[in-house]
């Protein structure tokens, strides 16, 4: 095990305050431009309950992540910041008071971090300059696992990592030049042995990806993923133990998205003149109005 060199703390706010059991708060949290920076907000898909929580540096967008439980009894998020290396944890209570907010910094850049549905830990792809390397690695309570995957990020590369709905393994898209893209399932029984349940020769292909939530045991009924095809769509995919079943349009005008907690609607961003609006479905509903954004996530 490694553990991170730095730990930093930050005070947004001294005052602790009590959270009944059970509390989730808004379920839905995005990055929006505000100034020269990005701010974390969170809300209902009816735009309702709208809370901003947290600032990030000037000149940095950011990424979120919603933790599915609570931490500590107070809801809590991670935050990365792009220009900015290693990432923050947020904890907040259902009325947007936010409690001293923690950073983990080991150096390196975070590309892509995802709250196991869980245990509290995080999936993380991260960037390493000295020496040069990305790597797949597992966080837990501030210590990084030895890496699951890594290369050079020379001519192969991972990007974003998800993990599935039983946390039995995850998803990570790997890319390769002169090869194209591939969506990689790793198991928690094998880490070390990938299988390819999708593939593309498009080195760009599969952005924004997300992986269905699930209610029991890893099934058909969350074998599935979403991804940004590079075109304004959002797909989704339905594997199997073989590969792909399936690919289709399931947003025909969207990015970035992200399933409900219960697979039956989708997050997504609406491109418009001078930025985005951030849309849900069935039924369709603007969660918030025309802004630019970074990211978004949909608690599990």
């Amino acid at each position: 095990m490694v553990r991170i060199s730095k730990f930093a703390l930050t005070l947004l706010s001294a005052t602790a305050v009590a959270v009944p059991a059970g509390a989730a708060g808004p379920p839905i949290a995005y990055a929006k431009e505000v100034g020269s920076g990005f701010s974390i907000f969170v809300t209902n898909p009816n735009a309702t309950g709208t809370l901003k929580l947290y600032s990030g540096p000037a000149k940095n967008s950011l990424i979120v992540d919603m933790n599915p439980n609570l931490s500590g009894g107070f809801n809590e998020l991670a935050v990365v910041a792009s220009r900015t290396t290693g990432f923050k944890i947020v904890r907040y209570s259902d009325a947007g008071v936010v409690q001293p907010i923690q950073t983990f910094d080991d150096g390196c850049y975070v590309d892509s971090l995802d709250y196991h549905p869980a245990n509290g830990s995080l999936l993380v792809v991260r960037r390493c300059t000295n020496p040069q390397l990305v790597e797949v690695v597992v966080w837990t309570n501030g210590t990084y696992g030895s890496p699951i995957a890594s290369t050079d990020g020379m001519n192969s590369s991972y990007r974003s990592a998800r993990w599935l709905g039983d946390g039995s393994g995850f998803l990570v898209r790997y890319g390769e030049v002169g090869v194209g893209t591939v969506i990689q399932r790793r198991n928690v029984s094998n880490f070390a042995a990938p299988s390819t349940v999708w593939s593309s020769t498009d080195l760009s292909a599969a952005l924004n990806l997300d992986t269905a939530r699930c209610a029991g045991d890893l099934d058909a009924t969350c074998m599935k993923f979403l991804y940004g095809d590079g075109s304004d769509r959002v797909r989704e995919v339905h594997f199997d133990d073989m590969g792909t079943i399936s690919d289709t349009v399931v947003v025909a005008n969207g990015w970035g998205g992200r399933y409900s907690p219960n697979n039956g609607r989708i997050l997504y961003r609406v491109r418009v003149k001078g930025g985005f609006t951030l849309n849900v479905t069935n039924p369709e509903q603007q969660t918030a109005a025309k802004a630019v954004y970074n990211d978004a996530d949909w608690r599990p």
